[in-house]
């Protein structure tokens, strides 16, 4: 056990490490950045209104919230999913695979390292940002509910990027090159969740949409947007919240056994 806990630890570090050596975590860092500060913009003017003393902790808090979860939640749901889902093809096109498959390192361990690192990698990069901006709106706005934001970062955020970016890399696990495992990536992340919104936004099925409404609007009070209707009854955020993780985890055991089925050594189906 201990040696595949030691397995799984390299690969996850290593990964996450090549995350950052390309191009494409990088761009996604700084396109985020700069967006980010257009809402730096945005926050300023709120900012420039004066409100009650009594609401302003709740006023500042919901500034924070809207200029930052929305845009990490677009990046992380959909641009950085679809950076890292050449993790594995990428390997093989490149005939690190072959090595990798000489040596005792099964493939559970290995595939599970490559969902860590694309999982450590994405998550320096947005947390990074969204840190950045809760210290410059404190300076901007003046005290908000720490807490509140702390929750959306370490937790909310953190399970998208392990869903999705999860979602990606096991699903082009199978995929002989890089350009296949970018259209798997925009399969899962553009293509799919238009599909399964056609069934209208408050089925039951959204909650296993890639787009995790119900998480993503869960922070953002009032929008009604995240309301699924189940037999006839609308679901209470909360549990709409816990369902919509479920499902992804469901998501992510599919699609780790079927690339324990496609991504046989060599490149053997």
């Amino acid at each position: 056990m201990s040696s595949k806990l030691a397995q799984l630890w390299a690969i996850a570090r290593y990964e996450s490490r090549i995350h950052w050596r390309r191009r494409g975590l990088k761009v996604m860092l700084f396109s985020h950045l700069a967006m980010q500060f257009l809402f730096f913009l945005v926050a300023a003017e709120e900012h420039s209104f004066k409100f009650p003393a009594a609401e302003i902790w709740d006023t500042n808090t919901s500034v924070i919230i809207f200029s930052t979860w929305p845009l990490a939640g677009t990046f992380l749901l959909v641009m950085f999913p679809f950076v890292v889902a050449e993790a594995v093809p990428r390997d093989r096109q490149f005939g690190v695979r072959e090595l990798l498959d000489s040596l005792p390192l099964p493939r559970s361990v290995y595939l599970a390292g490559k969902v860590l690192g694309a999982w450590f990698g994405v998550a320096s990069a947005v947390l990074a940002v969204m840190a950045l901006a809760g210290i410059v709106l404190r300076f901007i706005l003046g005290p908000y509910v720490i807490g509140l934001f702390l929750a959306i970062m370490l937790v909310s955020a953190n399970l998208l990027i392990l869903l999705n970016s999860g979602l990606t890399v096991l699903a082009a696990a199978g995929q002989p090159n890089v350009v296949r495992a970018l259209l798997v990536g925009l399969a899962c992340m553009i293509v799919l969740p238009l599909i399964l919104l056609q069934f209208g936004p408050a089925s039951p099925i959204q909650l296993l949409n890639p787009l995790r409404l119900p998480i993503l609007y869960y922070h953002m009070d009032g929008t009604g947007l995240s309301d699924i209707v189940w037999f006839g009854q609308a679901l209470d955020a909360t549990v709409a919240y816990a369902l919509t993780a479920a499902g992804g985890l469901l998501e992510l055991v599919v699609a780790g056994l079927l690339a324990l089925y496609t991504d046989r050594p060599g490149g053997e189906k």
